[in-house]
């Protein structure tokens, strides 16, 4: 799918064409500098050249939803369909993302609560903001799991069935299992059969234009916890998102790249090292990321409003925050 010369200079109002006719070149929508360059060959191949600065690359349908002119894509029929073609293949960084994902149901015979001893031992109380039941029907889920339903863009596309009970609990019980012969093992999660490292939770929170920072932790408790000390949902410029692991994938990377982030503060588990120096240099490849360390070992959604204080007055770069820790390491 193309677009006409003239289409992509009311798409990019500083485009020229190079000498050879081939590419526009233009002042990047990310950065600014006149670096960017975008192929006249099909699907529009686009990127910029400051990429360790800057990075940003992509194709047509990126980079209209990016400026906010997907009008321009269904002028005249030269590209059609648009809303269907960008949740099914995108470019990024040569590889090719398969974004939308299938929507699941909800185990049989679940409903909504508001109002949960559990969940509120653990700090949680937006009831109205996310969807979260439990069923008495469903014999794996039943009275002992609380289920939040995973969206993104009003659709389920999965749900995290947590078990009541502590970790600790739940060990003892399996090793009362396993000395009495039992085969079935009790498990802390139950979820759906859904592809989660696709999965960004919270990307419908990020107001675009407006957030330029996302606070990056690894599952639910953590994002609420830090959602609930800092404020987050009063406010546009800083919103936290969770993971479903210790890694990032390339399609959460495009989620927040299209999604205007500048700034990613990754606030992982402080007992997880190694995760945080990849995870963070994969990031640092595409956005400026901070770490967030909490030296007390306290996880992000244990954390309280002193310590967190203190860990965000001391955001480290995360090129330094590797050299620092590889340092304290060859010291010992």
């Amino acid at each position: 799918m193309k677009l006409s010369v003239e289409r992509l200079k009311e798409l990019l109002p500083t485009a020229v064409l190079d000498r050879r006719k081939k590419n526009l070149r233009a002042k990047c929508p990310m950065c600014g500098e006149f670096e960017f360059g975008i192929s006249l060959d099909e699907n529009h191949r686009f990127g910029c050249f400051r990429k360790k600065q800057c990075g940003f690359t992509g194709n047509i349908f990126s980079l209209a939803k990016y400026l906010g002119r997907t009008d321009l894509l269904n002028i005249e029929g030269e590209v059609g369909l648009i809303q269907k073609v960008e949740n099914k293949l995108n470019v990024f960084k040569n590889d090719i993302l398969e974004l939308e994902l299938p929507e699941v149901d909800l185990p049989l015979g679940w409903t909504r609560t508001y109002h949960d001893d559990y969940l509120e031992s653990r700090g949680f109380t937006e009831y109205d903001r996310y969807k979260v039941g439990r069923t008495m029907i469903d014999p794996l889920l039943k009275k002992q799991y609380v289920i939040f339903a995973i969206e993104e863009k009003g659709r389920i596309i999965g749900y995290i069935a947590r078990n009541v009970k502590s970790k600790k609990q739940i060990d003892r019980i399996n090793e009362k299992r396993k000395a009495q012969g039992i085969d079935a093992t009790l498990l802390r999660y139950r979820n759906s059969d859904t592809d989660f490292a696709k999965i960004a939770f919270g990307v419908d929170e990020i107001v675009p234009g407006k957030t330029d920072t996302l606070i990056v932790v690894e599952g639910l408790f953590d994002k609420f916890n830090i959602d609930k000390i800092l404020g987050l949902h009063q406010q546009e410029s800083v919103k936290c998102n969770c993971t479903f692991k210790c890694d990032v994938s390339p399609e959460q990377k495009y989620k927040w790249k299209m999604s205007g982030i500048r700034t990613i503060i990754l606030f992982y588990d402080p007992d997880v090292l190694p995760q945080i120096k990849k995870v963070g240099l994969d990031l640092a490849q595409d956005f400026n990321v901070l770490v967030a360390y909490n030296e007390s070992g306290t996880d992000p959604g244990d954390i309280n409003e002193k310590d967190l204080q203190t860990v965000i007055n001391n955001l480290t770069d995360i090129h330094k925050f590797v050299t620092d820790k590889i340092q304290v390491l060859n010291f010992f």
